[in-house]
């Protein structure tokens, strides 16, 4: 079959296949999953991560598809509108990102390290949203405060607040 006679999903498909044959140590993909079908995608994540694993290969990727950064990326370069916002490792950001409730009044986030947002709940509760999680949960411990529940934020909720200018805590830019 001719490549001109494929469908774009089908000639996606080629090319991925195509790129992992030689079983590169360094692979840079663009937007990899345009053009496929949900199972086609779904198989081109398994490979890319078999690939990382047992390849011992680097893949740079450049996708819009948040799905594909959460399950292939060990770090986050943020560009945006063509300026680089900065580099984070995945899992850190996700772990310290978070929309938090505890017993107390809003004055109690005044005190806290990376908060970006608190508002009032209850009359006893209050919410927050902190990009140090870690390090607010020592802090509020060791105050004998309990978290009553946490959320972590999703990734695309995450790279939305970095854009606005909340930068991570251990960003390298």
């Amino acid at each position: 079959v001719k490549l001109r006679k494929m469908s774009k999903g089908e000639r996606r498909k080629f090319e991925i296949a195509a790129a992992l044959a030689p079983r590169p140590k360094f692979l840079l993909l663009d937007e990899p999953s345009s053009g496929l079908d949900p199972f086609a995608w779904k198989l081109m994540i398994d490979q890319l991560q078999k690939v990382m694993k047992s390849m011992d290969t680097t893949i740079v990727l450049s996708t819009h598809v948040v799905d594909e950064i959460r399950r292939l990326a060990d770090y986050v370069i943020l560009i945006h509108h063509g300026k680089l916002l900065g580099m984070v490792e995945k899992d850190s950001l996700l772990d310290n990102w978070k929309e938090c409730w505890i017993q107390g009044d809003t004055s109690i986030a005044e005190e806290l390290p990376g908060i970006l947002s608190c508002k009032q709940e209850t009359a006893t509760t209050i919410s927050f949203i902190t990009t140090e999680c870690l390090e607010v949960e020592k802090i509020l411990q060791s105050a004998g405060i309990p978290f009553i529940q946490t959320r972590s934020l999703e990734l695309d909720e995450v790279l939305r607040l970095w854009i606005d200018g909340n930068i991570p805590a251990n960003v390298q830019n």
